[in-house]
């Protein structure tokens, strides 16, 4: 109608009329973009809501698996010393079921997986702009492609220790234990250990899983403490300087 109205009155050269429809048709395109922009903006900050709530839960998720895991290698570390170190007779005296715990998670060699799915998906859907805190963004950046690289570092241990304590105990006692929570055989596992104590090689393959429970066990502080910086930034929605832990890992 508007634009059949201005085409009359250019027609008819009634300028005034031209120039009042023309501005008329100008005002109402920029009030659309206007409030078209207003809209898309409002969409994006209800989404970056619900990316910041999604990378909160995946954050927290990640400490807790950190901190459990540091338990299991300061566990790992501490039994193997005890192997190292210990009579037998002294290891055995706690609660069997407490014993062959310990012995189990002296066995683990695996970081966990972060819970990185909602940045991924920023990333890859190209939304990651959607976040408008910036040291925000380059602290989830950096958290996670520095978990990924240490993650491959650390992936194995560099000594012989758990080859050595299952080729010394029976495969089958562990997959008892484990299905029933009991120690069927209890002679068998001491003579197993006094065994893998007097091995030649245990010592060295001893030290060496020890160090690298030591290593895990400082590369999780560490990143745990990244998580708790972002963790904060998200709850209070910094947007100044990445916090302390963050900086000293940029300077390691």
């Amino acid at each position: 109608m508007i634009l059949r109205r201005l085409a009359d009155a250019i027609r008819e050269q009634k300028w005034f009329t031209v120039v009042i429809e023309f501005v008329v048709v100008v005002a109402g395109i920029f009030v659309g973009l206007q409030v078209d922009g207003w809209n898309q903006a409002q969409n994006d900050r209800a989404l970056e809501q619900e990316y910041l709530v999604r990378l909160t839960e995946d954050i927290q998720t990640d400490i807790n698996n950190f901190h459990n895991l540091e338990q299991i290698f300061e566990t790992k570390a501490m039994t193997i010393r005890s192997l190292r170190d210990l009579p037998i007779s002294e290891l055995i005296a706690v609660a069997p079921n407490e014993f062959m715990l310990n012995l189990d998670y002296s066995t683990w060699i695996a970081l966990p997986a972060t819970r990185s799915a909602t940045f991924s998906e920023l990333e890859s859907s190209g939304r990651l702009a959607l976040l408008q805190n910036l040291p925000l963004r380059g602290a989830l950046s950096g958290f996670y492609a520095d978990y990924e690289l240490i993650s491959d570092i650390l992936a194995e241990p560099i000594g012989d220790y758990r080859r050595l304590l299952f080729e010394a105990i029976p495969g089958e006692l562990f997959f008892k234990w484990r299905l029933s929570g009991e120690i069927g055989e209890s002679d068998r596992i001491e003579q197993a250990l006094h065994e893998l104590q007097s091995h030649p090689r245990f010592e060295a393959a001893a030290n060496a899983e020890i160090a690298y429970s030591t290593s895990m066990i400082y590369w999780l502080r560490l990143h745990r403490e990244k998580a708790q910086d972002i963790l904060e930034m998200l709850k209070n929605g910094d947007s100044g300087e990445v916090d302390s832990s963050l900086a000293r890992a940029d300077k390691r």
